[in-house]
């Protein structure tokens, strides 16, 4: 029986030793009045002593970590033994078999004798080292999480499901002009929106407990009266919180009013030349149209770009980096980050740049902040914006990290519209001065025509008239008169002639087709030229554009007069399809080399090289096609009357 108990006892020490060295556990007994205590073999370990080592009160104390021992030592005299209270301490020590600090939590109860003596205590010491390690990490990280939150240049903010705010980092702050105690405990709708802003884009709490992130432009107020554009971010969190972030996009609105002015003014002055050069109205005012949608399309906003934070250990070079920036580097979470493979992802021209603005910060404590191109570990290019503080007191350097490349591409796309915008504006001016050009040829070509034809012919009837006299003899009286007449006539065949070459009346009357006859007949009468016209019927065709057209085939008939060579030529006008109207003029003269052009402004001052550009405006084409020896073929090809703006069809 008795071995039973010992035996009995003998297991209970060991399964009591096993989970006092799994728990990192010890225990103790001791005699106050003596000092002395009994350790276990876990106590022992824990202090760093051997079993045969006396166990006294003075070698406890001389254990206790120098800069705790005296807070112990009063704490244990006048707390524990002088009011008879529990001992529950942590405290640090140095074993005394390595000097190692460790840290320890002492719980101890106290027996009393018969006078209210306290002669035994009884307790447990546990190392709680690695809990304490794990402690202060958790702090550190916690520190550093609010550091990149204060950091960044968006404004955040955590709210409960009622919409209390309980967090907002440091540009949250400023954005509004509140302390952080002014902010947390207030209800979002309350403290932040316009009362407009909220009227027009509610609070969506209903979506963001289906798990959507909701993405909405607001108007902030601060303090000081002024009314900030934002771009807000929400999205619920695990712990079932939400998280909001603020960007400021107030210069982006800011920019977006001016282009909105800039193009309405540009729109004002476009249309005031346009009223100045009336043969253009129709083209000027479709380029006005062209440019306002050119316009708008500069007034979307690309998507917010992502923010990540970073951390370089200037010793090892070793860095720390958020989801955010594996995301934008296009990396595996798995991917160990260094100083030295970072710089990889930057072009090699830059690469210099961003190692000597590292090490500057590194060594003189110098922040920097820069954008610069990279490329993804997919080969994918980048803009990133980069900015990095020192800490060098715990020898690192932390900042963050952001993709620009949208914003990057807008102030790209941004150009080139202004250079497009600027080509267009240019365009114009020169077609007006084409225009003015043109109308001043045909000045003086009328001016010659009336000089050398109508007013001749007018001054010889005056000088046949002024001959007639009473008294001159009946025959001569008779002869004066039928010259008079017949140089009337000739001046009022002149003045018909001219009205022709204009436009002829055929032209206006019975339209496109019946015109190109008519013009056909002409050229054979004045010229010698033998036109074929063939095609199908036009008469619905606007007045200016069955007029463009005309002129445009004279043109190209008279060169054929005089360049081609030969006397026949060929007009054909059909419609390929439903939305286009095409002329084919064609001769099969002399020709010329392919990019040597014989087509350019004629005597009458409408010359091709203008009507192409009239014909661009309508969205026409203008083709020449020649060989030397094979003859010119030219194609005219305008839109059907439904896709020309501004003209109205013919009665």
């Amino acid at each position: 029986m008795v071995n039973e108990i010992k035996k009995a006892l003998s297991e209970n020490e060991r399964l009591l030793y096993q989970a006092q060295q799994i728990a990192g556990l010890g225990s103790f007994v001791m005699d106050i009045p003596t000092g002395r205590f009994k350790a276990s073999p876990v106590l022992d370990d824990i202090f760093g002593i051997q079993p045969d080592t006396p166990h006294t009160y003075e070698l406890w104390t001389s254990i206790i970590h120098p800069d705790d021992r005296q807070i112990i030592i009063e704490y244990f005299r006048q707390e524990v033994l002088g009011l008879r209270r529990r001992f529950n301490k942590e405290y640090r020590i140095c074993r005394i078999v390595d000097g190692a600090e460790r840290w320890v939590q002492g719980h101890g109860d106290l027996e009393l004798d018969e006078n209210n003596l306290p002669v035994i205590m009884t307790g447990t010491i546990q190392d709680i080292t690695e809990r304490k390690r794990w402690e202060k990490a958790l702090q550190q990280s916690e520190t550093r999480y609010r550091e990149l939150v204060d950091l960044a240049v968006d404004g955040i903010l955590v709210g409960s499901k009622d919409g209390i705010i309980l967090d907002a980092n440091r540009f949250m702050c400023k954005l509004t002009g509140l302390r952080h105690d002014e902010l947390v405990g207030k209800h979002i709708s309350a403290v932040l929106f316009t009362p407009e802003s909220l009227a027009n884009t509610p609070l969506r709490f209903d979506l963001l407990e289906k798990g959507e992130i909701v993405v909405s432009e607001r108007q902030v107020f601060h303090v000081d009266g002024s009314v900030a554009f934002i771009e807000m971010r929400t999205k619920m969190m695990p712990d079932g919180t939400y998280q909001s972030i603020y960007r400021d996009i107030t210069e982006r609105k800011s920019t977006e009013t001016s282009l909105l002015n800039f193009a309405k003014l540009l729109a004002q002055r476009v249309e005031e030349r346009t009223n100045e050069l009336q043969k253009a109205n129709t083209t000027l005012k479709h380029s006005v149209q062209q440019i306002q949608a050119n316009q708008a399309l500069l007034n979307e906003v690309g998507r917010i770009a992502n923010v990540g934070g970073w951390e370089l250990d200037i010793q090892t070079g070793k860095q720390v980096w958020t989801e955010e920036v594996y995301h934008i580097h296009e990396v595996d979470l798995d991917f160990e980050p260094s100083k030295d493979n970072g710089i990889e992802f930057y072009s090699p021209e830059v690469r210099p740049i961003i190692e000597n603005a590292v090490r500057q910060c590194a060594e003189k404590g110098e922040s920097f902040d820069f954008e610069y191109p990279f490329f993804t570990a997919k080969g994918n290019p980048r803009w990133v914006h980069a900015i990095g503080k020192p800490d060098l007191e715990h020898g690192r350097i932390y900042g963050t990290f952001q993709d620009v490349t949208d914003r990057r591409l807008a102030d790209d796309a941004l150009r080139e519209k202004n250079v497009a915008l600027d080509q267009s504006v240019a365009q114009l001016r020169k077609l007006a001065m084409e225009l003015t050009q043109a109308e001043e040829l045909e000045r003086k070509r009328l001016a010659v025509m009336l000089h050398d034809n109508v007013q001749q012919y007018m001054a010889a009837v005056m000088m046949k008239i002024s001959l007639l006299d009473s008294k001159m003899p009946a025959d001569e009286h008779a002869r004066c008169a039928q010259g008079a007449l017949a140089l009337l006539g000739e001046a009022l065949e002149s003045s018909r002639s001219l009205t022709v070459s204009l436009c002829p009346p055929v032209l206006l009357e019975a339209g496109l087709m019946p015109g190109l006859r008519w013009l056909a007949e002409w050229m054979r009468d004045k010229h010698g030229l033998i036109v074929d016209v063939s095609g199908d019927d036009t008469r619905s065709l606007p007045g200016p554009l069955c007029s463009l057209l005309f002129q445009a085939v004279r043109e190209l008939l008279f060169n054929i007069v005089k360049h081609s060579g030969v006397n026949k030529a060929t007009v054909r006008v059909d419609h390929p399809n439903a939305k286009t109207l095409r002329i084919v003029v064609s001769d099969i003269g002399k020709g010329f080399p392919a990019g040597e052009s014989r087509i350019g402004i004629t005597s009458s001052g409408f010359g091709l090289f203008h009507l192409r550009e009239r014909l661009a405006y309508i969205g026409g084409t203008f083709e020449v096609a020649s060989e030397p020896g094979k003859g010119t073929c030219v194609t005219l090809t305008v839109p059907a009357i439904d896709s020309v703006p501004n003209v109205k069809r013919t009665p």
